[in-house]
């Protein structure tokens, strides 16, 4: 009977250790998920950017519009940069693999899919200050992108 009692015990540790394995093998696929990415103008002013997901799927934290001048818009978790208290160039528009999204952050891009955000001018300002575009993703991973 005890011999029962130490093969069962012996097959949940087993099957504990194997589920933890799992789950954190799975984590760790992804974070390793890398981002690409591109951004335009358009002729109304607006800026459309776009975040690709390749060899796994990523989380997107935060996105900050840069100029030259310093951050024309953040949105999200951007660390060591501060939204202006009036920016010029606001979010209004995300689709992730085609679908409307949320224009709150944290935005998940499955491996293989893309997620397009689109930012329009505001009444003090528009986007055309832009020079460059910082993607936080994966909890600490950056990508920076140029405007063209």
């Amino acid at each position: 009977m005890s011999e029962m009692i130490i093969v069962v015990i012996a097959i949940v540790l087993v099957l504990v250790v194997a589920v933890m394995l799992y789950l954190r093998s799975m984590g760790a696929m992804g974070s390793i998920g890398t981002a690409t990415g591109s951004a335009s103008l358009a002729s109304d002013g607006s800026l459309l950017l776009t975040v690709s997901a390749e060899g796994g799927k990523i989380t997107i934290a935060g996105i900050v519009l840069d100029s030259p001048t310093g951050p024309v818009a953040a949105v999200g978790t951007t660390p060591g940069y501060t939204a202006p208290s009036s920016p010029s160039c606001g979010l209004s528009a995300v689709y992730i693999a085609g679908a409307a999204g949320s224009t709150t952050a944290p935005w998940v891009v499955q491996n293989g899919k893309a997620a397009s955000f689109t930012f329009t001018p505001s009444s003090t300002g528009g986007c055309s200050d832009v020079t460059s575009i910082i993607v936080f993703y994966n909890s600490g991973k950056v990508l920076q992108i140029s405007v063209g």
